[in-house]
């Protein structure tokens, strides 16, 4: 599907929860969110990519480039020993050094919504 069927596909699909103008601009409001620009197609995917953007509920502080375990995620992770792992960046307890680059971490924080900001 190129850029264009897929505009014309959500103008379609979307009708009552879209608005698609022109005033200077094009500007576009899909379910909240809005995009401006000078191409329709592009600001209604513009649109959609801030629609589907993560909302993050929470954001967790890095002291000295570590994260400790959030204390009220009780979905463990186990690396090479029995000993659940304390730290979700930095030096754990399970004998790992674990870094945000880690696809098993993006998976934590993508499904807790939260993200990592730099104390």
């Amino acid at each position: 599907m190129t850029k264009n069927e897929l505009a014309m596909v959500t103008l379609r699909v979307c009708q009552g929860h879209i608005k698609l103008w022109y005033d200077i601009e094009w500007h576009c409001e899909l379910y909240g969110a809005t995009a401006d620009g000078n191409d329709p197609t592009e600001v209604i995917l513009d649109a959609w990519a801030q629609h589907l953007r993560p909302k993050y509920h929470t954001i967790l502080k890095a002291e000295n480039g570590m994260v400790p375990w959030p204390d009220d995620w009780l979905d463990f992770n186990y690396n090479a020993s029995n000993e659940a792992c304390d730290m979700l960046v930095g030096p754990c307890s399970c004998g790992a050094w674990h870094t945000l680059e880690q696809d098993w971490v993006i998976a934590k924080l993508l499904e807790h919504n939260t993200e990592v900001a730099n104390g």
